[in-house]
């Protein structure tokens, strides 16, 4: 139980901006693959620009998660 708390600090501080990479990275994706002659992305397209922008921010916030597991074990 001491651990979670010890933990909580670098967990808030990886998953804040985890989930804030993911929100604008994958905005950014959808209107850079937006065809002008397009009003709306079909699943697929949805589906791979989640996919990128959840890999990349999951490398980007790898060495948070590191530090987390470690203080927990």
């Amino acid at each position: 139980m001491f651990s979670f708390f010890r933990s909580f600090p670098i967990t808030y501080f990886m998953n804040a901006p985890l989930a804030g990479l993911i929100v604008s990275v994958n905005e950014s994706l959808k209107t850079i693959t937006e065809k002008p002659f397009f009003k709306k992305h079909n699943f697929a397209s949805h589906f791979l620009c989640a996919g990128v922008a959840g890999a990349i921010a999951a490398i980007l916030t790898n060495p948070l998660d590191i530090i987390k597991t470690r203080i927990q074990t």
